[in-house]
């Protein structure tokens, strides 16, 4: 029977076959010693991209499951990631395969016969919860007794790539704020002591404390260190914070923003500290994926008791990055410490302001984000 797959080939070794191979490594006094030699996750792989052999780091990783359970499986079910029980034909035959760096690393090393890396967002599943890991990982053929099978190292640094994230969002962030709060100090050193000026130096370092907490959050994975606090507050005058923080960054790339609050929105009620720094990474989004002669444009809207807050612009988000838009450690660049913005968004936006985050993307309409919230 054939199976579907969104990605790699589904099929699998036959039982018989995939006991000679385990047979051929377990028989290789040198394979073993090699297996035994190797300070991370290391499994070996035959062609269907099944395990037929790992060492000990991996099954410690693995609470010391037996080996035997583990032989013949492929990586992702190893390791329970969420998506490998999606298809018929288990890891690397889902839509989300396709953008799996474990998955691209192996079954590119399959076609070119190459040594392949690349770093790896795995979500997983354990005991009921959601666990996200980030894999730096290298595929790499070889050759035992005339056939082929493929060396897999599988580093884990999701503890280097949270202090990498934490750090660039964390400058990155607290760089935007600055920025709001430069322009209204250096009004103020000109002599201009509106009271504008001096509600727009007390609301941006009230931010800049939010801020801690909100990395603290992130850090700890704990959103108990974060202080929720609500108010009722006009979007006109949080759309205004956020032109002031946005405007020199826009017009220094020739981008134009459009901020409109309908009338019917009057107030809500909300943390506006964490509004601003969820809009504001919505805002980031628009403006990494935009240029010159390019407009982004920020709305809200009442519909009865919800209000609605959307980031549109022209770029267009493709189908296999929008399925882990909102996947922690997930990016589409190649450095690490990147893939927090959009997941703290949806984190804080739906689990601490009890909204909820989406978006829609395409050719012809471009990308909007949005934040539904009880007014």
């Amino acid at each position: 029977m054939n199976m579907e797959t969104c990605f790699a080939t589904p099929e699998r070794t036959r039982d018989r076959e995939l006991a000679e191979e385990i047979k051929a490594l377990s028989g290789s006094a040198l394979m073993q010693v090699f297996i035994k030699s190797i300070n991370c996750l290391f499994a070996v792989l035959d062609g269907n991209r099944q395990i037929i052999a790992l060492n000990d780091h991996y099954l410690s990783y693995l609470n010391r499951i037996p080996a035997e359970s583990i032989l013949g499986l492929r990586i992702g079910e190893s390791l329970k990631c969420i998506h490998s029980t999606e298809m018929e034909g288990g890891c690397g035959t889902s839509r989300h395969c396709r953008s799996c760096g474990a998955a691209l690393a192996i079954t590119t090393a399959i076609a070119s016969d190459e040594p392949i890396e690349r770093e790896c967002a795995l979500e997983l599943e354990e005991n009921g919860e959601r666990k996200d890991l980030f894999f730096h990982v290298k595929c790499e053929p070889f050759y035992l007794e005339n056939r082929k099978f493929y060396l897999l190292f599988l580093n884990d640094i999701t503890k280097d790539q949270q202090r990498k994230m934490l750090e660039k969002t964390f400058f990155h962030d607290f760089n935007n704020i600055l920025g709001g709060l430069s322009t209204s100090a250096y009004m103020l050193s000109k002599g201009i002591r509106s009271d504008q000026v001096i509600d727009s130096i007390y609301s941006t370092t009230n931010v800049l404390v939010k801020e801690v907490e909100i990395q603290r959050c992130l850090m700890g994975n704990n959103l108990d260190y974060y202080k929720k606090t609500l108010y009722p507050l006009f979007l006109t005058d949080t759309f205004e914070k956020l032109n002031n923080i946005f405007r020199e960054k826009a017009e220094s790339q020739g981008t134009t923003i459009v901020y409109s609050a309908a009338p019917s929105v009057g107030n809500i009620k909300s943390d506006e500290a964490l509004l601003i720094r969820i809009i504001s990474n919505m805002i980031n989004n628009a403006l990494e994926a935009t240029g010159e002669g390019d407009t982004i444009s920020l709305k809200a809207h009442r519909d009865e008791d919800i209000v609605k807050i959307t980031v549109r612009n022209p770029g267009f988000i493709p189908e296999d990055v929008q399925l882990r838009i909102f996947q922690r450690n997930f990016s589409t660049k190649s450095r690490t410490g990147r893939g927090l913005g959009t997941y703290s968004m949806k984190l804080f936006g739906e689990k601490v302001l009890g909204g909820r985050i989406g978006f829609t993307s395409t050719e012809r309409e471009g990308t909007e984000f949005y934040l539904s919230l009880p007014s």
